[in-house]
């Protein structure tokens, strides 16, 4: 076996070597003075082309300072080599750049095919968008008439119960006594509103339930006329008659209380009226009154006169 070149020791099967091209010596590459990491990446047409310290001096030491290098000198074998070298490393190099690009290539069709398919789904989804707006505003357009027709019925069903309570008059502020006989009551009210009321004239006559707001107030009496007209002419007359209160049933009652004769409004028509109370106070509305189950509003003396079915009729009075 051949002997390392400085340290003269056998190679072992496992030892690394170098081998010099000047004096075609093998030398450990410990010996030759190369590191442990460069030997390692150093190519084997590289190793086979490496000189060691000795030829490199004798090599600078035999050359003329005006020698200049020629072709000739370098060793075709080496040139061979390295150029074979060269065209594997260029081979590699092309090789897996043609792999990345064809890999870049196949990655650029996938997400091609991707927005497409992204295209595609966003174009439904757009198609879809639009038939919900389209859905959303016939379904506003349907709630906006159901809207009306609802506010519409609600208004004719208003007037249809204010229509049904027009033979019935409402007496508030009647002292209510023990055992008492509802249509005796009713009859001594009309004989103080010099209202000649008979039996025969009426259809219904009875208290209501107590008022849990106002639990000390008499209850009120709902007479029901069985004749319209009757029901009017009773209203009529209580327009005569001023400052009708208790005191005019009885006399030697105490403190005297107001009694009241109003028409009998539907409870829907009653919160309108008080609506109406609350806006001629915050308007200087003049007039407001209560006609064959109407509610009627005027400005002023010379203003037309408005027939009030909802709040929204408010912004007519002027």
């Amino acid at each position: 076996m051949s002997l390392c070149n400085v340290c003269e020791e056998t190679f072992l099967p496992e030892s690394d070597f170098v081998h010099c091209e000047g004096c075609n010596s093998n030398i450990h590459y410990l010996c030759s003075g190369v590191r442990e990491t460069t030997f390692r990446k150093l190519t084997i047409e590289a190793k086979l082309a490496w000189r060691c310290g000795k030829c490199k001096v004798k090599a600078y030491s035999s050359a003329d300072t005006q020698f200049e290098p020629k072709p000739d000198i370098i060793n075709a074998g080496m040139l061979s080599i390295i150029t074979l070298a060269v065209k594997e490393a260029i081979k590699e190099e092309t090789k897996l750049f043609s792999d990345k690009l064809d890999a870049f290539q196949q990655s650029l069709d996938f997400y091609h095919d991707q927005i497409g398919d992204l295209k595609k789904l966003i174009c439904e989804k757009d198609k879809r968008l639009d038939e919900c707006f389209s859905t959303i505003d016939k379904l506003n357009s349907d709630n906006v008439n159901l809207k009306k027709e609802n506010f519409d019925a609600k208004q004719r069903i208003n007037r249809l119960e204010q229509y049904s309570r027009l033979n019935c008059v409402e007496i508030r502020g009647v002292p209510e006594p023990r055992d008492e006989n509802v249509l005796s009551t009713v009859a001594a009210v009309g004989r103080v509103l010099n209202f000649p009321l008979d039996k025969s004239m009426v259809d219904a006559c009875h208290r209501l339930v107590s008022n849990q707001s106002r639990p000390q107030e008499p209850r009120r009496i709902i007479l029901k006329f069985i004749s319209r007209i009757h029901a009017e002419e009773f209203l009529k007359a209580r327009k005569i008659k001023r400052n009708f209160s208790t005191k005019d049933l009885d006399p030697s009652s105490g403190t005297p209380s107001p009694i009241y004769v109003n028409e009998f409004l539907s409870p829907e028509y009653r919160r309108l009226y008080y609506q109406c109370r609350e806006f001629k106070k915050s308007n200087n509305v003049k007039f407001l009154w209560v006609k064959s189950g109407k509610i009627m509003m005027r400005k002023t003396e010379n203003s037309r006169v408005y027939v009030i079915n909802s709040t929204s009729d408010f912004t007519d009075v002027h």
